[in-house]
């Protein structure tokens, strides 16, 4: 046999091969790996979304803390601010003078309205908070 036809034969019994179908394969494959690609990005995205979250929760979690330690020093100070005034009005019938003409009375007046305002600060804390963690 000559070459030529063993070519010939061979061509027609050998199975065709549709390209079209490997173009569409082929096709398919570039798309799921770019989509692929886009989920990779969300990933990271979303990563970088979580490790943020989760670095303003620990900040609001110190602020949270920080609110209840003031709240702590108000009490406190309401608690010794009290026993001053309680000392001051015994030494004031003892000794017969106006507790409120004394410059303890004024300063401890000070001192109150101090503690008004960090109660203030430290509600608005925990107000805040709440509606944060809440959403």
């Amino acid at each position: 046999m000559s070459i030529e036809s063993k070519v010939f034969e061979k061509l027609f019994t050998t199975d065709k091969v549709e390209l079209a179908s490997q173009k569409v394969e082929l096709g398919f494959y570039d798309d799921v790996k770019s989509l692929i690609g886009l989920a990779s990005a969300a990933i990271k995205q979303a990563k970088a979304n979580d490790d943020k979250a989760f670095g303003l929760l620990d900040n609001l979690n110190l602020a949270i803390g920080k609110s209840k330690d003031a709240v702590q020093v108000s009490a406190d100070l309401t608690k010794k601010s009290n026993a001053i005034m309680a000392q001051l009005n015994q030494n004031a019938k003892s000794f017969g003078f106006d507790p409120k003409s004394t410059d303890a009375y004024k300063l401890n007046s000070e001192l109150l309205n101090s503690i008004n305002a960090l109660n203030q600060y430290a509600g608005l804390g925990k107000i805040v908070a709440s509606r944060i963690i809440t959403n």
